[in-house]
């Protein structure tokens, strides 16, 4: 009785270890198997870095020239009569002795009016035309007229700005004071000279009450 029992567990060992040493060889072909107690570590996934594949530049396209057909005039040969010589006659010149009338000068009058009863008499400027100013001159421009028609003015006769420089105090004044036939007055402007150098001229017009010119002003000057 004693014997069997060493044999019973003598076999039962003997099975432990064929069973101990099946799992090892398993373990040891697949050691990733489920019943490894201790399985390798997951091994990291591989990673494909991809390759630069080269792109190959195209030309433009080359340019072709397009050729257009012309036409082409055929030219048709003409007869052309031979010129003949012609004797030439050179022209005779008579001298023809002519007149030359010399001009003569024509008093300009200084007094100009378009109003009837209404006329007036330049008698002085200042400036003087011709005068020469500074740039940016502050001055008044004066004139001197006589009144030789026979109304007597009144101050709704007055002055007023046609062309050339403007005056700084207005396009238009009256007539300060009424002017009697013979009798004259200052007209006054207030100017200021242009800041460009140049020549200039500033036109003024004297006018009865109804508008009618009596007389035209002028001043010619330069700027330096």
């Amino acid at each position: 009785m004693k014997n069997t029992f060493w044999d019973v567990l003598s076999i039962l060992g003997l099975i432990s270890t064929l069973c101990i040493g099946a799992l090892a060889v398993m373990v040891f072909v697949n050691p990733r198997i489920s019943i490894n107690p201790f399985p390798p570590p997951t091994e990291i996934p591989t990673v494909m870095i991809p390759t630069a594949t080269p792109t190959m530049l195209k030309l433009p396209p080359t340019w072709t020239p397009t050729y257009f057909a012309m036409d082409t005039a055929t030219l048709v040969a003409s007869q052309t009569p031979i010129p003949t010589s012609t004797s030439f006659t050179l022209p005779t010149f008579t001298t023809t002795a002519t007149a030359t009338r010399t001009p003569t000068n024509t008093p300009v009058a200084t007094m100009t009016y378009t109003a009837g009863n209404d006329q007036a008499l330049e008698i002085s400027q200042s400036p003087s035309d011709g005068s020469s100013l500074s740039t940016g001159a502050d001055f008044d421009l004066i004139w001197e007229v006589k009144n030789i028609g026979t109304n007597n003015w009144t101050t709704s006769y007055f002055y007023e700005y046609q062309s050339g420089v403007k005056g700084s105090g207005g396009d238009r004044y009256n007539l300060s004071t009424g002017t009697n036939s013979g009798s004259t007055i200052k007209l006054i402007v207030d100017m200021v000279a242009p800041y460009d150098a140049g020549s200039y001229d500033s036109t003024w017009v004297l006018k009865n009450g109804s508008g009618d010119v009596m007389k035209t002003l002028k001043f010619s000057f330069s700027v330096k």
